[in-house]
């Protein structure tokens, strides 16, 4: 099974543990970040499917930090989540124009800090809603798939009938077209997505959750 990996940046121990204990589980990883210094860094490698920021880190600014997040090409479906203990709406305010998709106040209440993440990452995580492509370019979500113009070529059919069955005889001669299969799956191999074939003669690209 995937999971879902969060990121949270917060220099508070207890915090931190608090909320990894509450969220890690069978579908959700968990990445802890106590300093905020390295946050950047760490959400560039990781690629998380969601972040949360506590607002009082003092190291670097967590508003400014959301806004590289947002601004970063390969980040933008990150779902960010800020926290505090301050419940000053001005703070709440910045917080949101700075890229914040929810606000939860600390103390947490476990049940409605799951609710919020489990809820947010299905509803923002449905791959077939994050898949784009580009020129040479999948964006799958957080991920970069770079294709040459024949892959390309049958991906965008595969895209554009997202979860349907597609017949090969559509996607050109069935020699070439296996061989540039073949090399797809393998680049599709680290990402949320798959080729499957539901019967003979018949492909469907899915979510890998979803099988």
């Amino acid at each position: 099974m995937n999971k879902w990996n969060i990121l949270i940046i917060d220099n508070d121990p207890f915090s931190l543990k608090f909320m990894t204990k509450s969220l890690e589980g069978p579908e959700i990883n968990i990445i802890k970040i106590e300093n905020e210094l390295y946050a950047m860094d760490s959400i560039k490698k990781e690629r998380p499917h969601m972040v949360i920021i506590d607002l009082s880190i003092t190291l670097t600014s967590p508003f400014n930090l959301m806004r590289k997040i947002i601004s970063n090409k390969t980040l933008k479906e990150v779902f960010i989540i800020a926290t505090s203990a301050n419940i000053n709406a001005d703070e709440r305010i910045s917080a949101y124009r700075s890229g914040a998709n929810a606000f939860i106040s600390k103390p947490f209440d476990i049940s409605e800090l799951r609710a919020l993440c489990i809820g947010n990452l299905k509803r923002f995580n449905n791959i077939d809603k994050k898949v784009r492509i580009e020129k040479n370019c999948l964006l799958v979500g957080n991920h970069e798939i770079y294709l040459t113009e024949k892959e390309y070529r049958l991906m965008s059919i595969l895209i554009e009938n997202f979860g349907k069955s597609i017949n090969k005889v559509l996607l050109g001669n069935r020699n070439n077209v296996d061989v540039h299969l073949s090399n797809i799956r393998a680049k599709l191999k680290a990402s949320p997505l798959k080729i499957v074939s539901p019967a003979q003669g018949l492909l469907k690209i899915i979510d890998k959750k979803a099988s």
